[in-house]
């Protein structure tokens, strides 16, 4: 069974992991990198995420190949465990039994928004914390509202928490190429893999307003 992330969650506050490794400045793991539409093409092998990010715009990595009838390539699952900088999200997200199966099942699609590390330790109070509910039950309510069944497209989608739904919006200045309501959260980067895509996102969607 997958195992969290060592993750500090007994504080509201982020000072407590400052003096941790920054996640979201290790090394992006190995697989080519192409730009949507940017100068450059692909980027190198062994880049970072993050200065994927930063740089001329952001990235769409399709690294799955198809043939005699099976689909090969990496899960949501398999993606999420290497992409350091978006380590927070998953560290919860594993922690669910019905998620972590749900991402590694390569018999159900999954679009999963992930914020990333920075976004998460941005927020005044960890997921896990909501007045009046258990740490297990805010930290699945989190996680829920940033999976959405199948694949994106243009428009309204709900996610796997009753009643939030989001809207996905072309914006052409996204580094991703959208923007996600409520939030109007841009999407970074994306990467799919044999049973869905990764959306990593600047901010967590705002789903307790």
């Amino acid at each position: 069974m997958l195992q969290p992330e060592a993750y500090d969650r007994s504080s509201t506050s982020s000072s407590s992991v400052d003096s941790k490794k920054d996640h979201s400045q290790v090394s992006f793991t190995g697989d080519k990198v192409r730009g949507d539409g940017n100068a450059g093409g692909l980027r190198s092998e062994e880049g970072s995420l993050v200065d994927v990010i930063l740089g001329s715009g952001g990235f769409r990595d399709d690294g799955v190949s198809v043939g005699g009838g099976a689909t090969r390539g990496p899960t949501v699952a398999d993606m999420l465990t290497t992409e350091r900088t978006a380590s927070l999200w998953w560290s919860y997200a594993r922690d669910s039994v019905e998620i972590a199966k749900r991402l590694e099942s390569k018999l159900k699609s999954s679009t999963v928004l992930v914020p990333i590390d920075k976004a998460i330790l941005a927020l005044e109070k960890k997921p896990h914390q909501s007045p009046g509910e258990t740490p297990e039950d805010a930290a699945f309510k989190f996680i829920s509202a940033h999976i959405i069944d199948g694949t994106p497209r243009e428009g309204t989608l709900p996610t796997l928490l009753p009643n939030f739904s989001v809207e996905f919006v072309k914006d052409g200045s996204a580094k991703g190429g959208w923007r996600i309501r409520p939030g109007d959260v841009e999407v970074l980067a994306e990467k799919d893999g044999v049973n869905g895509r990764v959306m990593y996102l600047a901010e967590v969607l705002p789903f307790l307003d």
